[in-house]
């Protein structure tokens, strides 16, 4: 049999990315690092995560359009589960979790700005009542074009 080949027009080809890192405490989240990196990107999620039950991220361009979207790796899936005796088992929004995690953003190119929103889960329907404002911005940080001399400053 002979060996199968992946045809070169669909070979994933390198992209420049921004890499950012960050530290979070609770709801408190903080970006430690970005840095500019060549690599292989995933597409964005497809599916719209605005009624997620994860935390997720989105970068827009600078009219407001989302441009990639993909769920946090590294950070809790949602909120704590509490069990109590008496009582059905619920979520608590307030423990505080501390972590880390990385992700890759498309890289703005000369003249382009992106803002990177980070979100917390969509309430659960059965804890709506509780948490009825929905998914929550944790962070929204600007990216700028870089060119490479600004990465040897």
């Amino acid at each position: 049999m002979p060996e199968q080949t992946q045809p070169r027009g669909n070979t994933p080809r390198p992209q420049r990315l921004r890499r950012l890192s960050f530290e979070y405490d609770g709801h408190y989240v903080q970006l430690l690092d970005d840095e500019d990196v060549e690599a292989i990107h995933t597409a964005s999620h497809p599916a719209d995560l605005a009624g997620s039950y994860s935390h997720w991220f989105e970068v827009l361009d600078s009219g407001g359009k989302r441009l990639y979207h993909q769920l946090l790796p590294g950070h809790p899936a949602g909120a704590p589960e509490v069990f109590h005796h008496e009582e059905p088992v619920k979520r608590d929004w307030e423990a505080s979790s501390r972590g880390a995690f990385t992700i890759y953003v498309p890289a703005p190119g000369p003249g382009e700005e992106h803002e990177v929103r980070l979100h917390r889960p969509h309430p659960h329907p059965d804890e709506a009542a509780a948490h009825p404002a929905g998914p929550t911005v944790l962070g929204a940080f600007k990216l700028r074009y870089r060119n490479e001399e600004d990465d040897d400053v």
